[in-house]
């Protein structure tokens, strides 16, 4: 009950805050903020991660390429997983797009 009695009384003289102290506040809120890096260069490399980030990915496009070039040995090679025989045409009889007929 003497906590209950406390609560009320504080609600009841609640303090009140001081002329300005909101815009106050509000300046000093804008003046913590980061400064805005404004580029769009400066914000997808930051979305990135960074120079590292970017570095990451280039490594990863250049190995992409190379690999897709020059596979090593132990990789099987992309037109035997696709199924492709190269040299073959496709069989497009019955689309109305090829036939042999003339």
């Amino acid at each position: 009950m003497q906590l209950e009695a406390l609560f009320e009384d504080a609600r009841a003289n609640a303090p009140a805050m001081r002329d300005g102290f909101m815009a106050q506040l509000e300046t000093q809120a804008i003046a913590a903020q980061p400064a805005a890096r404004g580029s769009l260069w400066n914000s997808v490399l930051l979305g990135l991660g960074g120079m590292a980030g970017l570095s990451g990915i280039a490594t990863a496009a250049v190995v992409g390429f190379w690999i897709g070039v020059a596979p090593p040995e132990g990789l099987p090679d992309p037109t035997t997983l696709l199924e492709i025989e190269l040299g073959d045409e496709p069989e497009l009889d019955g689309f109305g797009w090829y036939s042999d007929e003339g």
